[in-house]
């Protein structure tokens, strides 16, 4: 057989991808014919096609010892170069191939690839400018050209070259890919998501075209559909752990917690070691009301990277939700909740509220923390410009994430609700990713409203001074979605805290906090960044939910014994708490005590409670633990099941105790030296039950037990309780909105006079 026919037989061989064959022919063909320099050059590309760069550089330079002037041999070598990371030295050999043969498109294109590699984009650009003049119809060329051009910064030719290559081949699937890149990295989200989805049509099995077109749609907050994108590329490829992460975190955002539990699980398999996949997972196990499995994973997050500062958060709030409030102070470092800005250190803040062995004056010390941390470097607020007339009609606005269905709208409805408007014009920013039906209820009652959710800080105060609110009111404190650092640029003449946050806000920018008697009596300015403004009633004003159910019987007649029962959330449950309920139940025989909140549904933090309750004395067979329900009707139905509720402290319950009033439910609660720890007293005095509140635990349990002993007036309270409670100033709501108003009317007097002095 002669050498030309062997070769022909050799590289039909290659053409099919039986490389091992074609390669044994090339041997054999240069050991009998060593001066063939193509079969070198072919030897040298199935070295390369076999992963040894190495090996087919030696043989590639033994083609070009034999034919120096061969252009193809030398832009082979520099392919191999490119390969071996060695970009000089291909750039030099593509330059000799383009040499040999300038009007060569493909040997321009491998050498403006090896500029790239350079980074030398300019010089790769004018060899992709010439390949393209030599063959304006080639769309991959046009790719290339468009690539460099988009490194560049010049994307509006990158998108002219993309158009064009897509426009000539339409079934080009690089380059509507690139021109997917190019549009998502312009945050032109709908024109990419299109680009991407014809990338993958044209080509099924283009995995980074699926990932990136769930990228896209995550960015366009379309989850379900990212959820489905992000399945195709693990169907491409199964190893890649991006798209497993992605996919966890689209099907967290729409609530499959489970599933994204399983991608988290499937990308640690992958990288143990990565610690957003840990952090991500604990997310969704928060969210899963699993706070000790998610505490073990922050952990891990943070071992891996300390500086990862929302895990730091998170891990907080794990504890938070395991009722360990204590921990968690312990490790709220202040240095640490600065670097992780506002929402963690508010956070933080927010903790102490429910720590029974915080003095007022570290509360205080701790909040004007944040104002010195966030608010302070902020520059001056301008001078206000609204009129400083005493007795014009005023303009409200109220600022929360919460105007929802959340306890905080369902007190402030009735002042929405009984607004005189012709007084006072109400303006409301609702920092709101959905709406409800609770939300439009409070749209109605309203002149003003505008979702803010997407407005940073400076642009929602700017708003506000434009609309030349007159008297802004925070409804959220330190809790989640708050906006002080709106607040912190003072955009109205005069500020106000109210109802959603049981202490000071801190910010020297607010001056008044909408109190009453009860929650801050005489003497408690001192505690306070605010000026208390106290209402004649409570400050709270109860609008019951219009599907509640009925008042069913006392549950003790059915059962022969005696049901305590406590909703707040666990965090409330300090650890003076259940001692002192355990003294109740052992002095009440045959007594239960129901447990219903959404952190129940851990198994270790329901170990945790009754292995407690055990040490006290309490039979665990008198402990019932119940998970949260999300409906209303199930979760006030539940109080049929309890007698008398234990009110927690020194983070009392707001509208755990309305509801359980409303319920026909009485509610032993005790009184403290805080503000959270008196809103039992407030609502009770409001409600008509002052004989319900303690001022020692003593006392509480007195009149729990006493309460208990008494069970023809425990059914009388459950029979008369909701006609009392509709007849009590609890739930006046003209009354209490004009009380409002009037503290309203008086702290727009106070800054009147300071602009006439």
């Amino acid at each position: 057989m002669g050498a030309q026919q062997q070769l022909q037989i050799g590289m039909r061989e290659h053409r099919l991808g039986n490389l091992v064959a074609a390669d044994q022919i090339y041997r054999e063909l240069v050991a009998a014919n060593p001066r063939i320099a193509f079969a070198w050059h072919l030897r040298a590309l199935v070295a390369y096609q076999q992963g040894d760069a190495d090996t087919g550089l030696e043989f590639i330079d033994r083609a070009i010892e034999l034919e120096p002037e061969v252009a193809a041999f030398h832009a082979n070598r520099g392919n191999l170069l490119r390969a071996l990371g060695e970009p000089d030295l291909a750039v030099t050999a593509h330059r000799r191939a383009v040499e040999f043969d300038p009007r060569n498109a493909e040997f321009l294109t491998n050498l403006g690839n090896a500029y790239r590699d350079l980074h030398d984009l300019s010089e790769a650009e004018r060899c992709y400018r010439e390949a393209v003049e030599l063959e304006p119809h080639s769309a991959s060329m046009l790719c290339n050209l468009g690539v460099v051009l988009h490194e560049l910064g010049r994307h509006q030719e990158a998108l002219d070259a993309y158009r064009r290559a897509t426009t000539m081949q339409p079934r080009n699937a690089t380059g509507w890919y690139n021109l997917a890149n190019l549009l998502y990295a312009r945050g032109e989200y709908d024109e990419a998501i299109k680009s991407y989805r014809a990338a993958v049509e044209i080509a099924p099995g283009l995995h980074d075209g699926w990932y990136n077109l769930g990228n896209a749609l995550s960015a366009n907050r379309e989850a379900a559909k990212a959820v489905d994108a992000y399945r195709e590329a693990l169907k491409c490829r199964r190893d890649h752990y991006p798209s497993a992460l992605n996919l966890g975190n689209a099907l967290q955002q729409i609530g499959h917690l489970e599933d994204a539990v399983v991608c988290y699980r499937r990308v640690l398999d992958l990288k143990p070691d990565h610690a957003v996949a840990h952090y991500v997972l604990g997310n969704a196990l928060q969210g899963l009301s699993r706070p000790v499995e998610a505490e073990e994973h922050y952990e891990i997050a943070l071992n891996l990277d300390p500086s990862h500062l929302r895990a730091y958060h998170m891990r907080n709030g794990a504890l938070y939700n395991q009722g360990r409030i204590g921990d968690a102070l312990l490790i709220s470092d202040e240095e640490m909740l600065r670097k992780s800005g506002v929402g963690t250190y508010s956070n933080a803040l927010m903790m102490t509220n429910y720590f029974d062995e915080m003095d007022p004056a570290e509360v205080l010390a701790r909040h004007r923390g944040f104002d010195r941390a966030f608010a302070a470097p902020l520059p001056p607020p301008a001078p206000h410009e609204n009129s400083p007339d005493a007795t014009r009609r005023l303009r409200i606005g109220y600022v929360s994430a919460d105007l929802r269905r959340h306890s905080v709208a369902f007190f402030i409805e009735p002042a929405l609700a009984n607004c005189d408007h012709g007084s006072f014009e109400i303006f409301c920013y609702a920092n709101l990713k959905d709406e409800d039906e609770v939300s439009k209820r409070l749209q109605s009652c309203a002149e003003g409203w505008l979702r803010c959710e997407e407005m940073n800080d400076e642009a929602l105060a700017e708003r506000i001074r434009d609309d030349r609110i007159d008297i802004l009111v925070d409804l959220a404190g330190h809790t989640a979605g708050a906006r002080l650092l709106a607040f912190a640029r003072k955009p109205a003449p005069v500020q106000a805290t109210f109802l959603g946050y049981p202490t000071t806000t801190g910010l020297s920018a607010i001056d008044y906090r909408i109190t009453d008697w009860h929650v801050d009596p005489e003497g408690s300015e001192a505690h306070n960044q605010e000026v208390p403004i106290r209402l004649p009633c409570s400050y709270f004003c109860y609008r019951p939910l219009p599907d509640a159910p009925d008042v069913g019987p006392l549950p003790a007649e059915r059962h022969s014994a005696i049901t305590f029962g406590s909703f707040n959330n666990i965090a409330k449950i300090s650890p003076s708490v259940l001692p002192l309920w355990a003294e109740v139940l052992r002095a009440v025989p045959g007594s239960r005590l129901l447990l219903k909140t959404k952190n129940l549904a851990d198994a270790s933090v329901r170990a945790r409670i009754v292995a407690r309750l055990g040490e006290l004395g309490v039979d665990i067979d008198r402990v019932i633990l119940r998970e949260w329900e999300a409906g209303t009707v199930g979760h006030l139905a539940a109080y049929h099941e309890v007698d008398i509720a234990l009110d927690t402290f020194p983070y009392n319950g707001a509208t755990t105790t309305c509801e359980s009033l409303w319920m026909g439910v009485p509610v032993a609660s005790l009184s403290g030296h805080t503000h959270a720890s008196r809103m039992g007293r407030s609502i009770l005095v409001a409600a008509g039950f002052p004989e319900l509140v303690a001022d020692a635990p003593q006392e509480f349990a007195r009149i729990a037990i006493a309460l208990a002993s008494d069970r023809s007036r425990l059914a009388s309270l459950r029979a008369e309780m909701r006609s009392r409670l509709r007849a009590s100033s609890l739930m006046n709501e003209a009354a209490f909105t004009r009380a409002l108003e009037a503290a309203y009317r008086t702290m727009w007097e106070n800054w009147c006079r300071t602009q006439t002095h």
